[in-house]
């Protein structure tokens, strides 16, 4: 066990979604049980009675077989927490509702606690920098499929590697205690997580839309030949924009589009999920951020922004359906 471990590391994890859920798993997984901070009060008292759990997908066995696990947690919301309490902060919101998030949970930091972004696309890292510094602003690139079957039970479909980093010259040395606490999810400290993010926010735009579009697992893309060649082209039109921008990725970002895929074939991508329940999509932070980065540096991205326009769309009339 680290030595954070042994010193008690005050964890905070703010979002109770799916990607909160994992965390707490995996931080559970090292023995610490987390605080998930809520801004519901009914969600946290519906967590409290019914408990949390977590589906644990095989994807070579039958369904029905899955484990599960119950998830140990804290459950609070903002004002039941004493002022500088957490070492680490994972917001695990939506990136819609980042700032949000971090300007309620700014008070409940010490003065040394590393605030960690998990959102999908751009913006989120950037102003949590602008809040915190560069130095106590870090980024989760997590490659995980999570999807929710109810307000308390959430499946894992499926995981590869995760990366997480900072954009500051001398990285904190608190990202490799966090980074052990998170061993389950097999996540690795990098020195350029810019070009992490990239690859991430480019392989996104490619599943998430088109899945949404399709109504269908991430497995869609590797069967349906017509889909594999749009997110294939999306994903060029991605790389175009990275390359005029001067990211450099890690790898080829065709060759993750089908690792990623195939690793989370059974999920349910997250902007999928979004549609059918008739909330806000990440469309804006993900293609169109991808649109707005191109126009700035000279490449246009066309299927990015039509990709936007058509999730728009969906967007808008999925949440005029759940109003009625």
């Amino acid at each position: 066990m680290s030595s954070a471990v042994r010193a008690g590391f005050k964890v905070g994890i703010v979002g109770g979604g799916a990607v909160g859920t994992l965390l707490a798993y995996a931080l559970n997984a090292s023995g610490v049980v987390p605080y998930i901070i809520y801004r519901d009060n009914n969600k946290k008292q519906k967590r409290l009675e019914k408990g949390l759990k977590i589906l644990i997908r095989d994807v070579a066995r039958e369904l029905g077989s899955d484990k599960e696990y119950r998830i140990k947690a804290h459950h609070v919301t903002y004002d039941e927490l004493p002022e500088k309490f957490l070492d680490v902060v994972f917001i695990a919101t939506k990136a819609y509702d980042f700032k949000d998030a971090l300007l309620s949970v700014l008070p409940l930091l010490n003065d040394s606690c590393i605030a960690i972004s998990c959102q999908n696309g751009l913006g989120s890292l950037e102003y949590l920098e602008r809040m915190l510094g560069k130095e106590r602003a870090a980024a989760l690139i997590l490659n995980a499929g999570v999807y929710e079957v109810d307000d308390v039970t959430y499946v894992l479909a499926g995981y590869g590697r995760s990366y997480m980093g900072q954009r500051c010259r001398d990285a904190s040395p608190k990202l490799g205690e966090v980074a052990k606490l998170l061993h389950l999810l097999d996540v690795r400290v990098v020195k350029d997580v810019e070009g992490y993010r990239w690859l991430k926010l480019i392989v996104n735009s490619a599943i998430n839309p088109i899945t949404a579009i399709l109504k269908a697992k991430n497995s869609i893309i590797i069967e349906d030949p017509l889909a594999a060649k749009l997110a294939s082209k999306t994903v060029l039109e991605g790389w175009l924009v990275s390359k005029a921008a001067k990211i450099n990725l890690p790898r080829n970002p065709l060759v993750e589009l089908l690792n990623v895929a195939y690793h989370t074939r059974d999920n349910y991508s997250s902007m999928y999920q979004d549609i059918i329940k008739g909330k806000r999509t990440e469309i804006d932070y993900i293609n169109a951020a991808i649109v707005e980065v191109g126009r700035r540096v000279g490449v246009r991205a066309v299927i990015n922004q039509v990709l936007t326009y058509i999730i728009k769309s969906l967007e808008a009339s999925s949440q005029s359906v759940a109003e009625d």
